[in-house]
């Protein structure tokens, strides 16, 4: 007997209710270090941790919304994303956290509101 990953029980609320919560989980986690250390990549070829929150926000549209939507209108075929292109594009480096979290929570609403219209 096959295994189902637990996500596959959620529905879609769940889903949406998770996918909105993160960046509040996020800020949570973030706010009290110190924001010189949230630019430093802790070693070369990784992100640092505002880094990590631009690339969650440049894929909710390109590698999310963009990649379900066009799933749910029947184009099996899913789209390459270059990661490091969407980190390099901006510095989200020299961003504040809370003008990222900010941003990433409206690139949340916008999937949410995806996820919640989806049908069978």
């Amino acid at each position: 007997m096959a295994v189902m990953p637990e996500f596959l029980d959620m529905d879609l609320n769940e889903i949406a209710n998770t996918i909105r919560s993160t960046p509040t989980v996020l800020e949570a986690l973030l706010a009290p270090i110190d924001p010189a250390t949230l630019s430093i990549r802790p070693e070369e070829g990784e992100w640092c941790p505002l880094e990590v929150i631009g690339h969650l926000i440049a894929c909710d549209s390109a590698a999310f919304r963009d990649r379900i939507t066009g799933i749910a209108h029947g184009n099996p075929t899913i789209g390459g994303f270059d990661p490091w292109a969407a980190i390099n594009a901006r510095d989200f480096a020299a961003e504040p956290l809370d003008a990222l979290v900010e941003e990433l929570a409206e690139e949340r609403v916008e999937s949410c509101k995806l996820i919640l219209s989806l049908t069978d």
